[in-house]
């Protein structure tokens, strides 16, 4: 937050585009590096002998909408706002954006769902497990939606 914040601050108020879309980028690989973190918590919570190759997955599917936000040739800054254009397949809309939703939202729902089997798996093992699987499934939805 602290470097969307950043970023607002050089895109409106300095009107320094350079700055804010450097800004921007960093947010985005930093966000991107908190997802595959935390994917990886969930994973090892509820896939103790898979979470490997399942954290790897997900920082490989990660990766895609960071270089499409780093590398989109059509970048740019429009009132205050980075605005991507870039529709190389000619679908009617920028593909940077539809990238991005296609690959976060999963990746985000995907630790909704794994703290729920979690909760559901444990529940009979450990009351205290159990609640704590209940409120990282809480915060978790909470914080995606």
């Amino acid at each position: 937050m602290i470097l969307l914040t950043i970023e607002q601050l050089f895109l409106t108020l300095i009107k320094d585009d350079q700055l804010g879309l450097l800004f921007g980028g960093i947010a985005t690989v930093v966000s991107g590096i908190v997802v595959v973190f935390i994917d990886a918590f969930a994973f090892s919570m509820a896939f103790s002998k898979k979470y490997k190759i399942l954290t790897v997955i997900s920082a490989i599917l990660m990766s895609l909408p960071i270089l499409f936000h780093l590398f989109d040739p059509t970048k740019s800054v429009i009132e205050g706002e980075i605005e991507f254009t870039w529709d190389p397949i000619y679908i009617g809309f920028p593909i940077t954006p539809l990238i991005m939703y296609v690959i976060l939202i999963p990746l985000l729902t995907i630790l909704v769902l794994v703290f729920w089997y979690y909760d559901s798996k444990i529940r009979s093992q450990s009351k205290f497990k159990s609640n704590r699987a209940i409120l990282l499934w809480v915060l978790e939805y909470s914080s995606s939606h």
